[in-house]
């Protein structure tokens, strides 16, 4: 860690249990995230490009997580490892590679989703649980389906 420019982890998301987290230096420039996010689905939000595979998770956590947390993992390791590497580096360099990293970790997340929608059985969630996730989901007009 260095003491001047310091690194913190962000997922830019609502689910850090499925999210990876990934590396921004405040000194150098946060990645474009996208608008701000609101209570309906957005695609160009990185919050909603997150949140069809949070909820589809959720549906069935172990058995879902199960098909990427061991990806996740070694990416956000990787993602970690490169961070502490560049800690004295110039910003646009710190910059550069926190970009890549969202960048990376997007389109392991469209890969996890298609995988874990393939292979999407009922949910488990109980009766009461679930009905009040698909009235979430209708609200913010998410299809989990597609």
């Amino acid at each position: 860690m260095h003491s001047q420019h310091p690194v913190y982890f962000i997922t830019g998301t609502a689910a850090p249990c499925t999210s990876i987290f990934k590396p921004v230096w405040p000194n150098a420039g946060i990645p474009d995230l996208g608008p701000q996010p609101t209570g309906t689905n957005d695609p160009a939000t990185l919050f909603w490009q997150h949140e069809r595979l949070h909820r589809l998770t959720m549906q069935d956590y172990h058995r879902c997580l199960e098909l990427y947390h061991q990806e996740r993992d070694r990416l956000e390791a990787r993602f970690v490892s490169g961070a502490l590497e560049l800690a004295s580096a110039p910003k646009d360099e710190r910059l550069a590679f926190s970009k890549r990293c969202f960048a990376e970790a997007s389109a392991a997340e469209e890969v996890w989703l298609e995988r874990a929608s393939k292979t999407a059985g009922p949910s488990r969630l109980s009766w009461h649980y679930n009905r009040a996730w698909k009235q979430f989901n209708k609200q913010a007009e998410i299809s989990l389906a597609d």
